[in-house]
């Protein structure tokens, strides 16, 4: 490969390389379209019923579509992992479904994912990257290199790839990628104006180093963000199509989403995203609860 500065500069900057290669306009989000005018009318307990209706028709119409027998569940800490488990239990036997946990013992994690399993009655298996039995291997990482299909930082890539290598490609896997930033936890205090103030907002916030400068005083880290917005303002704003189409597709799927193993994605599916881009903008910022 030749010698790209530029390049290298903005992976230094970026801890990933902002270049797409995929058609932004076939995700969800690009397609939704401004339904805020009705959702404004209804309540809060009534906007929370309508969440949890849509939320179960989707887990609904992927299975539908058709699953595997073994359905793996990923369970973090987080609440996006939690309502997946809670999804297919209502619609799969719990024998069919297996939960995973991996970090360190005693972390967040590694433990509250056993915990909810437990109380789920749904099996659970542990891998612990801090035990003797855990390797960092040249040949390990070079694949997952090769199944992100972008540059990114290898070493996150490869802790997620352990449950996928371990569990084999005949199983159905369940990710809630775009879950948290589709609920608004990466709007900010006032949407940029302009497709330049938010190029230029995202490159500063989403600086991979922050304690010092890896990249020359010169070089410009908005090079290789697109000239032009995916979609009109007024659907989605700047700040977050830039955030939904360059670090979500060119760096978080390729980590969580490796390819070659069937990811379900119930926080993708279209009714899901039209529901959460057309809540008032006050149930997303902060992630209202």
């Amino acid at each position: 490969m030749p010698y790209d500065k530029d390049k290298i500069s903005s992976f230094l900057h970026f801890g990933y390389l902002p270049i797409l290669n995929e058609d932004v306009l076939s995700q969800p989000w690009a397609r939704s379209r401004a339904k805020d005018h009705i959702m404004k009318k209804e309540a809060e307990k009534e906007l929370v019923a309508h969440g949890v209706q849509v939320l179960k028709s989707v887990f609904i119409k992927i299975l539908e579509a058709g699953y595997r027998s073994q359905n793996i569940v990923p369970l973090s800490g987080g609440l996006d992992s939690r309502a997946i488990l809670a999804g297919l239990l209502e619609n799969v036997d719990s024998r069919n479904i297996r939960a995973v946990t991996f970090g360190s013992p005693g972390t967040w994690d590694f433990e509250i994912g056993r915990n909810v399993a437990r109380q789920a009655g749904v099996n659970c298996e542990s891998i612990d990257i801090s035990s003797e039995a855990w390797k960092w291997e040249i040949s390990g990482l070079e694949k997952v290199a090769e199944l992100t299909e972008g540059i990114i930082r290898v070493f996150p890539a490869y802790v997620n790839y352990q449950i996928p290598n371990q569990f084999g490609t005949e199983c159905d896997y369940w990710s809630g990628y775009m879950g948290d930033p589709l609920s608004g936890s990466h709007l900010l205090n006032i949407d940029s104006t302009t497709w330049d103030q938010a190029k230029l907002l995202f490159s500063i916030r989403n600086k991979y180093c922050k304690s010092l400068n890896l990249t020359s005083p010169e070089f410009d880290f908005t090079k290789f963000l697109p000239a032009e917005p995916f979609i009109e303002s007024k659907l989605l704003c700047y700040d977050e199509q830039i955030d939904f189409g360059i670090r979500q597709l060119c760096y978080v799927r390729r980590i969580v989403l490796p390819k070659g193993y069937v990811f379900r994605t119930p926080f993708l599916h279209a009714d899901w995203v039209d529901f959460m881009l057309n809540v008032p903008r006050y149930y997303r910022k902060d992630q209202y609860q």
